[in-house]
């Protein structure tokens, strides 16, 4: 865009991504400027050209000027005057009402290299420049990398611990010539070592926006001077904000070793905290956390943090230790202790630490000595122990659901029964204190969205589960009565939510699978021409003595629970997905609509079909379009089919019913 006559632009988010961006005019005014007016304002400056004359914006809850970390690293860290362009400006509405914006603020986003592990590279510049000693200078960093106010994953990066990449010495052929050389060796712990200044940890905003940083082995030896502090954070200091990032370390694990002083706390995400504010972070397979030092050197050990020594918050944080984990504090300090969430609390200068909805997964009978934290069990920690392997799986980010094909039938109850072990946890554990939240606006009990977007990247299908259930068989309609009943008990009815939840799952669902298994055998049996005459009365009389039961299950298969889940490419967090008054939600496709209306019934077949007009591997469910037609029209003989399918590779069931043409 060049204008010297000026243009405004408006909208909820205005996100300038690439292209050009010039002023030519006399910049007297907006009027005679480009303008920017939006509640989020993004401009991409290594996308964008910025130039001429003055910018005007108005961004009413943020505005940011942000670049690429590759980019930003080439230019020695210089951030650029790109925010002096930026002028902001108060809106004035059409009642006359002035707003003033907010600040524009500076932002580096990182995994802009198109590949999990090649966006290594970028967490590279970001450590190696965060961590730089300049002693010339006097201070930590490089360039302006300290001046910046937020950092923010654009892409998952792999940390290649499975092939033997160290994350606390990590090399990259940074030019290219076949070779690591010493220079191009970093260690990638942020702040992982300080002096006396506790305020020179990490203090900026670090947004993952739900990205994943995976393949994780830290191996930290402790080598020079200063306080060490061992995870993927060191330390961390007053205003620092991590959030919104899962890390999954595939059983890797933290160590670190010191022949002397100097290790303030190991921990599976930060070391130690002076301060700062950790919320929705997801740790995934962590074996170890563990030191061999024998010196009087360490302060605590922890799953997710070593040492809590100021005040900070913990907000919505799972941790997932392996079957396996060890959690190992070997110092002779006698005061070190180890926990499988935090190390050590320093009494002395934490008055008022924060701990809200912190899960902590490990198996039972395990990790018996670390219980610095079991205080803290009723204040905010809750600790489950699990009898089976594994907890949770981690896979592939695919930015929403897959596609789910509609084709022949090929129903298969382990598919279902598959999307009730995920549920339940025999594969993923969902946390159903998570899952239904009470909104305090609407004074509803809703499904959590932001939860939902959090699992949904790992296992898209289990979760459209758990969405169409929500409006299954009636239970939004309890949901409604009891929002009625006042605030007051709103835990009671998200327990209540929450146990009828896993009755479904575990009396409902499993009955219904376990019947319908029973009547496919019988129906085949009953029409293959091979019963004996004493085997199809016993037949005969089963479905007679079951058609209620039949009936039921055939109304559990039309039910929204399982037909909206097929047939839709969808993603989570886009917005398609919008929950209306507690009950159901809007943006999926229509299923297909079957003729002869919605009264479907399921028929006991006659003993005189002949067994050639049925494809003995479908499941036949006939449905009359008139109350004549309760048996099969022998003159045409011919099912008109809506098959059922499941997709094996996304496990998805999707039940549709046979009808007469």
């Amino acid at each position: 865009i060049t204008t010297k006559n000026g243009l405004t632009l408006i909208g909820n988010k205005v996100d300038i991504q690439k292209g050009n961006l010039i002023n030519t005019g006399t910049n007297k005014d907006k009027n005679q400027s480009i303008y920017l007016v939006g509640d989020k304002i993004y401009i991409d400056a290594d996308a964008t050209n910025l130039s001429g004359n003055t910018i005007y914006a108005t961004a009413f809850s943020k505005g940011y000027i942000q670049r690429q970390m590759n980019k930003f690293a080439k230019d020695n860290y210089q951030f650029g005057n790109y925010d002096k362009l930026i002028t902001n400006q108060g809106y004035t509405d059409s009642n006359n009402t002035t707003t003033q914006g907010k600040d524009f603020k500076k932002a580096i986003t990182i995994g802009n290299m198109g590949s999990a592990i090649e966006n290594a590279k970028e967490w590279w510049y970001f450590a190696d420049g965060w961590n730089y000693d300049d002693e010339v200078l006097n201070k930590w960093g490089r360039g302006d990398i300290r001046d910046i106010d937020e950092f923010r994953l654009v892409g998952d990066i792999d940390f290649g611990g499975d092939k033997g990449k160290n994350y606390a010495n990590f090399g990259i052929d940074l030019d290219g010539n076949g070779t690591i050389e010493s220079h191009e060796y970093t260690n990638m712990i942020i702040s992982h070592r300080i002096f006396n200044d506790k305020t020179d940890g990490f203090n900026k905003v670090f947004d993952g926006q739900g990205y994943t940083l995976s393949n994780i082995n830290i191996d930290h030896e402790v080598n020079k001077g200063g306080t060490h502090s061992v995870g993927i954070f060191g330390m961390v200091s007053e205003g620092g904000i991590l959030k919104n990032v899962n890390v999954d370390y595939k059983g890797g694990g933290v160590s670190a070793s010191s022949i002397g002083n100097g290790i303030q706390g190991i921990g599976g995400f930060v070391g130690a905290a002076y301060g700062g504010t950790f919320e929705n972070i997801k740790l995934y397979n962590l074996s170890k956390v563990s030191t061999d030092s024998t010196k009087f050197s360490v302060n605590g050990v922890g799953g997710f943090i070593g040492y809590i020594a100021r005040n900070s918050q913990y907000i919505d944080i799972d941790v997932y230790l392996t079957p396996s984990a060890i959690i190992e504090n070997t110092s002779n300090n006698p005061k070190s202790t180890k926990g499988k969430f935090f190390g050590i609390v320093d009494d002395d200068n934490v008055d008022n630490l924060i701990l809200d909805n912190i899960n902590v997964y490990y198996k039972k009978d395990t990790l018996g000595e670390a219980t610095a934290d079991q205080g803290y069990a009723d204040k905010g920690i809750t600790f489950i122990a699990y009898d089976e392997e594994p907890i949770v799986e981690i896979k592939d980010n695919n930015n929403g659901l897959t596609e789910v094909i509609l084709d022949k039938s090929d129903y298969d109850s382990s598919i279902v029964t598959d999307i009730y072990n995920q549920i339940v946890g025999e594969e993923i554990v969902v946390d159903l204190e998570q899952l239904f939240i009470y909104d305090t606006e609407t004074k509803r009990i809703v499904l959590n969205e932001k939860y939902l977007e959090t699992i949904g990247k790992y296992y898209p299908q289990a979760v459209a589960f758990l969405e169409a259930f929500y409006s299954e068989e009636g239970l939004g309609d309890k949901f409604e009565e009891w929002y009625n009943l006042g605030i007051d008990d709103n835990i009671g009815k998200i327990t209540q939510a929450k146990n009828d939840f896993l009755d479904f799952l575990n009396n409902n669902l499993q009955t219904k699978i376990k019947l319908f298994e029973e009547w496919k055998s019988n129906y085949e049996l009953y029409t293959s021409g091979l019963a004996t005459e004493e085997q199809m009365k016993n037949l005969e009389s089963w479905f007679k003595n079951n058609g209620a039961n039949l009936k039921a299950y055939q109304a559990f298969l039309d039910n929204p629970m399982l037909t909206d889940i097929g047939e839709h490419n969808f993603k989570l967090g886009d917005g398609s997905l919008s929950f209306v008054n507690g009950k159901g939600y809007k943006g999926l496709s229509t299923p297909i609509q079957q003729e002869g209306g919605s009264d479907q019934t399921i028929t006991s077949p006659l003993k005189d079909i002949n067994a050639s007009m049925l494809d003995k591997q479908q499941v036949v469910l006939i449905k009359p379009a008139e109350e004549e037609k309760e048996t099969l029209d022998e003159e045409k003989g011919v099912l008109n089919q809506r098959t059922c399918v499941v997709s094996e590779n996304f496990k998805t069931n999707n039940p549709c019913m046979a009808q007469r043409i």
